[in-house]
């Protein structure tokens, strides 16, 4: 069991209201009951920790449960929830009218009802849009239990580590499939994320470094082809001494080189 001292060391709530006689009213969020008041602030700031000190050892001689501050990592940013298929119809249409994605605007909406900025995250909601999109369409099962953010952290490294796990082993053409399959995903995505743009044209430059070592051994014509989705088929070609990713008509495999 914590001392008081443990207890006053939580990032506990501090709820604080102007009042008409322009006393400020204070009180702890998660400790029922426990509120005070000053005639300034940092007055009523004072008197909250001392109703916090009296609150906590009653509720420690008579036994009472202590309930303790939740942090931001408790809560993964993520939730279901079941709607009316008319509220649905009626959110995805405003939505659309207003251009932005649904998440975005329920976003909006939900911050204005508990008080919020409307635009609250809305920027960072369409990254998680954008996100979610790109690990479905990658099929990684996502954790629910992990923010968005880590489950997309997770994902990277894993395909970074086979792309130097290629390159280890000299295995150039794999390393290169493995990173423009990575750069047409974020590329696809990109409109909706300047972020991916940015890694996008960061693994094009990767792309054209670990090329440029490789291209010689072909004929100056010829192009150092990587197997990609058949959705999206991209190869290699050299213009001089630069290499550009391309789309092509047909997707051809490099191993029949």
């Amino acid at each position: 069991m914590k001392t008081i001292e443990e207890y006053l060391q939580l990032p506990y709530t501090i709820e604080m209201i102007r009042q008409s006689n322009e006393s400020w009213f204070v009180s702890i969020k998660e400790l029922p009951g426990c509120m005070s008041q000053g005639d300034t602030p940092e007055e009523a700031v004072a008197m909250i920790h001392d109703a916090m000190r009296a609150w906590l050892e009653v509720a420690l001689e008579d036994g009472y449960p202590i309930p303790e501050p939740q942090a931001d990592e408790d809560y993964s940013g993520r939730f279901m929830v079941r709607v009316p298929r008319g509220l649905h119809r009626q959110l995805v249409h405003t939505a659309d009218l207003q251009e932005v994605s649904l998440n975005a605007y329920c976003i909006a909406v939900l911050a204005q009802s508990v008080g919020q900025p409307a635009a609250v995250n809305q920027d960072f909601s369409e990254l998680a849009d954008a996100i979610e999109r790109l690990l479905k369409g990658a099929s990684v099962d996502i954790e629910e239990e992990q923010p968005l953010e880590q489950n997309f952290g997770n994902w990277m490294n894993e395909e970074f580590d086979k792309v130097n796990a290629s390159i280890q082993n000299e295995r150039t053409e794999e390393a290169l499939f493995e990173l423009i399959y990575l750069y047409k995903g974020l590329q696809k995505n990109g409109k909706k994320s300047p972020l991916f743009d940015c890694l996008a044209n960061f693994l094009s430059l990767t792309i054209q470094a670990i090329s440029t070592q490789s291209i010689n051994q072909y004929q100056p014509e010829a192009q150092a082809r990587v197997p990609s989705p058949i959705r999206f088929p991209l190869s290699l070609e050299k213009h001089g001494n630069q290499i550009k990713v391309v789309k092509e008509e047909k997707s051809r495999d490099y191993r029949n080189k």
